[in-house]
């Protein structure tokens, strides 16, 4: 368990995600960070949800559920499963996406995860490895705690930011230097090679593909 001043306490990067954040988060983050600053157009994850998602689905780090909101399903009424530290995440996601009747859980994904083992056909992972804490050698425990949960040949997707790139514009400089100084993100250190490894380090099929600043991976059970 995380103690006082713990540089791999999660909850700087959870807890900004308060009830006025969440009003402007669609707005600020996926129309104007993730293209501005980023160069990744939201429409580019969304096609990841496209090509993944499958009709029993667990969703972590969830900002709004946008992205579940607008992706295409295999099936009309698909099981959805959302989980997040923050209680607010998971009432504003839950409500967009009220239609489906979500299941929600509140967990830290950097331990092991209470739900039943092989019961998702794929795992969501948009803009959540950037907010953990630690290296990558670090955040690998996400693909360790979520791997027993995917069934045989799921799909586990996302995208994260990688903070140590060369050429960052100005205001990607000012959102990574104010972010990880407030512990928001933890990604200065952050590169594709630390993604490969710990991809690998639990996925024999995986790949990773650089659009501008962000890193969007996949990988298969």
């Amino acid at each position: 368990m995380p103690t006082e001043n713990d540089p791999l306490d999660p909850e700087p990067g959870q807890a900004v995600y308060t009830p006025g954040i969440l009003a402007v988060y669609n707005t600020a983050v996926l129309r104007i960070s993730q293209p501005l600053a980023w160069g990744c157009p939201s429409r580019r994850i969304l096609d990841l949800y496209d090509r993944h998602v499958s009709a029993n689905h667990l969703d972590i780090g969830i900002g709004t559920g946008y992205f579940l909101n607008r992706c295409t399903y295999p099936v009309e009424r698909p099981e959805l499963t959302l989980l997040d530290m923050n209680p607010n995440s998971l009432r504003v996601a839950a409500g967009r996406l009220r239609r489906y009747s979500p299941a929600t859980k509140q967990g830290n994904v950097l331990e092991p995860v209470d739900l039943p083992e092989e019961s998702f056909g794929s795992v969501g992972m948009n803009c959540l490895m950037h907010c953990l804490p630690g290296e990558f050698t670090d955040k690998a425990a996400v693909f360790e705690n979520v791997k027993p949960l995917m069934k045989p040949g799921a799909w586990l997707f996302g995208s994260t930011v990688l903070g140590a790139l060369p050429d960052q514009n100005l205001l990607g400089k000012a959102i990574l230097h104010s972010y990880n100084r407030k512990g928001i993100w933890s990604n200065y250190t952050d590169d594709l090679d630390g993604l490969n490894k710990a991809l690998s380090q639990h996925f024999d099929v995986f790949d990773v593909t650089m659009v501008g600043k962000s890193a969007l991976f996949r990988a298969q059970r």
